[in-house]
């Protein structure tokens, strides 16, 4: 099988959320109560995610791998390059806040809460580099930080995450900035097998927040 990287348009979301559904499915046990969201929730999640899309700014790249003979969206990656030190008017209840948007009736909300909050906290004390006079963190370093990368079950282990990969880490090196990324277990080899070192692990236990099970994620970066 061959395949060709491209840009990811608005009209690909929903291919794209039915092969991230089925990408991480550890993950959506997590936040959402039964395996499979209901029609209506998953078409409100994609309209959500188109108009998220539309409002994205210059600082966002959105990639697909497409297979060559049959046109599917085989895997796909977005990551958002901050050429500045990032200045944060938001508090972490209010980007975790946003991350709820919109509820569905699946969502197990105080686990997502907390999941969220953790690594949003996470994310302040590792790439923190300014503090007020309260020990909040203020500001973030410059960085290039993947958001989210996945392949279809059906197309793993045939290289397109890591073309994707590849590609994030190529405009990193051309800006000179730091690759910034939270990574599952399962996403935790290719990161390590292509340079990224592990800075610090979480364990989420979601059981404490009406969840099931323990989940690991781990913080990475590579200096370009």
């Amino acid at each position: 099988m061959t395949f060709e990287i491209l840009p990811l348009e608005p009209a690909d979301i929903p291919e794209c959320f039915a092969a991230a559904q089925k990408a991480f499915v550890e993950f959506s046990r997590l936040i959402f109560k039964p395996d499979h969201l209901s029609t209506e929730s998953a078409e409100l999640l994609i309209k959500s995610r188109i108009q998220g899309f539309n409002n994205r700014n210059l600082q966002s790249r959105n990639f697909k791998a497409v297979d060559c003979e049959t046109g599917t969206i085989i895997a796909a990656a977005r990551w958002r390059v901050y050429p500045e030190d990032e200045l944060l008017i938001k508090s972490v209840d209010e980007i975790v806040e946003a991350k709820l948007q919109p509820r569905v009736p699946e969502l197990r909300e105080d686990v997502a809460r907390a999941f969220y909050t953790m690594l949003n906290q996470g994310k302040r004390e590792i790439a923190g580099i300014e503090k007020d006079k309260d020990g909040r963190t203020v500001k973030l370093m410059r960085r290039v930080e993947l958001e989210s990368l996945f392949t279809h079950p059906s197309y793993q282990r045939r290289g397109a995450a890591r073309a994707l990969l590849q590609r994030c880490i190529q405009e990193a090196d051309l800006l000179g900035l730091v690759v910034y990324l939270e990574a599952t277990q399962d996403g935790k080899p290719l990161y390590e097998n292509c340079g990224f070192e592990a800075i610090r692990t979480h364990t989420f236990e979601a059981e404490k927040f009406g969840g099931e099970g323990a989940h690991q994620y781990t913080i990475h970066d590579m200096v370009s």
